[in-house]
């Protein structure tokens, strides 16, 4: 079948309806006429909008389509189809005479047609889409028709309109747009062979409705105070797309990331475990297992590199997206070392072995002469106090004590002594009702660290509280006198925040016990709790923003505070008896183990024998040969949640804990490796 020559055709405007009228017929607007039936407007009562409705009717061909209209005409009389009541046998409409449709009903282009008989009348089932009248009565299932009958056909519309939105992210990075465009589809009745039944079917035709303008977008763009990154061309084509799709049509810019601050070093300034030399003979020299880094006086051993600045960003709403700070080193510097602050550099003053110590993003330099100590320490040669290493050839005997900065190695026992180092112990043989401190300082910074971070989280919660009271009406109201932030204050750390002050009071007091061993940053940030949650005079917050400074203060000091166990700092010893072992780095026994001890090891702990009858913590996990004894005394061995302990051989009564679950040995166990799983439980295996 052929185009259809004319068509009704609805739409919100006549051009509308002309519009879909043309693409269904395959015309262009000089090939056509066109008849107004109704036009659009307002229905009465406020009922919303009538459509347009027209009669499209094509006058014109080109020569090409005059001819395939022709020969389709033609074919069509050659190949219609007469169905015999049982709708099996068929002829061609050419070899039939006219009295042999009698009785017979047919579809032509959109028009139903039939001719009388008067023993028959066909019949005419409604299909789908579509509402039939036969002499203005509607018909809804099937009826018999006659030549002289007045058919009508309404046939189905369907119409949706294109639907859309634009979403902004919550940070105003990007702006997302949502498409669904419309369409508009007509029905049209399909041709039918005569035949004495025929049911009426219908076939349809889509056309996209491309609604949505680039000025609708941008209005609505401009309704949300998007000012920047807008993609003009990629709204071009959501516009003109057929599919329902999302476009992301507007992109702000995203801020460059600056460059932390940085040490670079010139020289080796860490020790390092060095592989056993191995003599002529083959036998091996375990004496020099540990490289000491020295630098000459006058020597620069490092250089600061200041930070790089990033470069802001921009929202889509046109805002400064800023830079994430960039962060310098701080620098400390100890005995022995010099920095020149304008030449970035950090120079040795005396010849010695370079010790840094890292504290986040501060560094604090020194260089360390050496002290070596011919014989045993003992009554007769005093206590040892020094500002570098100290190395002692014989005993540290009963009641001693060696204090130093650096580090300490005793090349035989230590025995109801003291020792105390700034960075790491060595004791080749045996440590018997001795106390052993190595890291002290970075021990006490990491434990005020812990605590810091407490009150951090807990003074976040109270700023944002008091935003809030601020935000309730009476505050404000101009009449309303300002009770004071001070005043909110004290009422909120006594009604909600009680805890609080009790942390306060614990750092307060920490650190002026420890006041020698700390930074300005400690004792300053110290004062500032004093007199600002303790004392809380009116003057000690004048406002929120005040108040926000001292969130700020907190989170630097406390940035310093988060530091990686002492690369520097660890003991090593064959053997503890009876001792008190404390070290921010890693602890190692070598030789038959630890008996009747006390172990806390920021780092990691190792005993390659028998750990029996003592308490151990590890910091970074524990790694033991033999745990407990047959006797069955207990032996604890605690680590954090995220930590792990491996013990090869667990003697009854021994206790491991990971976090706040524990576990007790009832019999001897082997090979075991304890965790904690994602759901919080302990697992050995």
């Amino acid at each position: 079948m052929g185009l259809p020559k004319s068509i009704l055709s609805r739409g919100k405007t006549i051009e509308e309806a002309v519009q879909l009228a043309l693409n269904l017929l395959g015309a262009t607007q000089e090939q056509v006429e066109v008849e107004v039936i109704e036009n659009s407007g307002k229905r009465m009562f406020g009922l919303g909008v009538k459509p347009a409705l027209v009669r499209v009717t094509r006058t014109k061909m080109d020569v090409d389509e005059a001819i395939t209209a022709v020969i389709q005409d033609f074919e069509d009389e050659l190949i219609d189809i007469i169905v015999d009541e049982d709708e099996t046998s068929t002829m061609k409409l050419a070899d039939v005479k006219k009295n042999d449709l009698a009785g017979l009903a047919w579809v032509k282009h959109g028009e139903i047609y039939c001719q009388n008989k008067e023993s028959h009348y066909p019949v005419i089932e409604i299909g789908a889409h579509m509402k039939v009248y036969r002499n203005d009565i509607e018909v809804t299932d099937r009826c018999i028709v006659k030549e002289d009958d007045k058919m009508v056909i309404e046939l189905d519309e369907e119409r949706e309109e294109t639907v859309w939105s634009i979403e902004l992210d919550r940070h105003h990075r990007f702006a997302t747009l949502h498409v669904k465009p419309g369409f508009y589809r007509q029905y049209q009745l399909k041709d039918h062979p005569p035949a004495t039944k025929i049911k009426l079917e219908t076939e349809s035709q889509s056309f996209p409705l491309l609604q949505l303008k680039k000025n609708d977008i941008l209005a609505k763009l401009d309704d949300l105070n998007v000012t920047y990154g807008i993609d003009q061309e990629l709204i071009e084509r959501a516009c003109a797309s057929l599919e329902e799709g999302h476009y992301q049509i507007v992109t702000g810019k995203e801020p460059e990331k600056g460059e932390h601050g940085k040490v670079s070093f010139l020289v080796e300034v860490d020790e390092k475990n060095l592989k056993p030399l191995e003599r002529s003979d083959g036998s091996v020299d375990f004496r020099e297992t540990n490289f000491i880094p020295t630098i000459d006086e006058g020597t620069v051993f490092a250089i600061i590199e200041p930070p790089l600045k990033g470069k802001d960003g921009k929202s889509i709403l046109g805002e400064v997206l800023p830079a994430q700070e960039a962060v310098p080193i701080i620098v400390r510097t100890g005995k022995g070392a010099m920095y020149l602050e304008e030449d970035h550099k950090l120079i040795a003053t005396v010849s010695g072995r370079p010790e840094v110590k890292r504290q986040g993003r501060m560094i604090r330099a020194s260089v360390l002469p050496k002290f070596i100590h011919s014989g045993d320490v003992n009554i007769g040669t005093g206590n040892i106090h020094f500002s570098g290493d100290v190395e002692v050839l014989g005993n540290v005997e009963e009641n001693m004590l060696i204090d130093t900065d650096g580090d300490v190695w005793i090349k035989k026992n230590v025995m109801n002594a003291k020792i105390q180092s700034g960075n790491s112990i060595k004791i080749e043989q045996n440590a018997i009702n001795s106390k052993l401190e190595a890291g002290k300082s970075n021990m006490i910074v990491a434990k005020l660290g812990h605590k810091l971070g407490m009150i951090q989280q807990e003074l976040i919660m109270i700023t944002s509280a008091i935003k809030q009271i601020y935000q309730v009406n009476a505050f404000k109201n101009e009449e309303t006198s300002d009770p004071g932030l001070s005043s909110v204050l004290k009422i909120l750390l006594e009604q909600k925040f009680n805890s609080f002050n009790h942390l306060i009071k614990e750092f307060v007091e920490q650190v002026k016990k420890h006041r020698s061993l700390l930074d300005d940053e400690w004792v300053g940030l110290s004062n500032r709790f004093r007199s600002g949650f303790l004392l809380l005079p009116p003057e000690g917050f004048r406002d929120i923003a005040d108040l926000e400074k001292m969130n700020r203060f907190v989170k630097h000091v406390y940035e310093i505070s988060i530091l990686p166990p002492e690369p520097n700092a660890s003991i090593t010893c064959s053997y503890a008896l009876n001792s008190e072992i404390y070290c921010s780095g890693n602890i190692m026994i070598k030789g038959k183990g630890a008996y009747n001890s006390k172990i806390h090891a920021g780092g990691v702990l190792e005993i390659d024998g028998v750990f029996v009858t003592g308490d151990a913590y590890a910091g970074l996990g524990a790694k033991i040969k033999v745990t407990g004894s047959k006797a069955g005394v207990k032996t604890k061995i605690q680590v954090p949640a995220d930590q792990v302990i491996e013990i090869e051989t667990a003697m009854g009564d021994t206790i491991i804990q990971i976090g706040n679950r524990s576990h007790t040995f009832a019999k001897e166990t082997h090979y075991i490796k304890a965790r904690l799983t994602k759901e919080h439980k302990l697992l050995l295996h």
